[in-house]
């Protein structure tokens, strides 16, 4: 899992899970150790449509 900036810094990786792992385990995980920390302020992230609904992340419309 990655976090990159909009002025392309990465702010954030978590690469300690295996390849079987599902991305929702990932970042469940890490929110709940409080590695990473989601935006307060109304902005969000854009995630992959394969992530759960989390506050705080923009995913694709599905149809």
């Amino acid at each position: 899992m990655v976090a990159v900036s909009p002025d392309e810094y990465i702010t954030f990786m978590c690469a300690d899970w295996e390849g079987g792992v599902m991305d929702t385990q990932i970042l469940d995980a890490v929110l709940k150790n409080n590695a990473f920390e989601m935006f307060d302020n109304g902005a969000y992230y854009l995630a992959d449509g394969e992530y759960s609904k989390h506050k705080g992340l923009m995913l694709p419309y599905n149809n």
